[in-house]
């Protein structure tokens, strides 16, 4: 429940329209919450269901970025 009330979607979506200048990246939207970057993580795969390293876009479209270790 701290997930959502810390983070509520409406205020994620306004992460969502800063996306359309520039690429945000987790560590970017934790600062932005004011929480750490693995509560940002767990919230944002709450959300789309997979894990979320960060975000784009591409013309029109948003789109989500996970990093690969190698």
């Amino acid at each position: 429940m701290a997930a959502y009330l810390l983070m509520p979607v409406r205020f994620i979506e306004e992460v969502y329209i800063t996306t359309f200048d520039q690429p945000v990246v987790i560590s970017e939207v934790a600062d932005y919450f004011l929480v750490s970057h693995e509560f940002a993580a767990y919230r944002l795969e709450l959300i789309f269901r997979h894990r979320v390293d960060g975000f784009a876009a591409a013309g029109e479209k948003l789109g989500t970025l996970e990093w690969i270790d190698i």
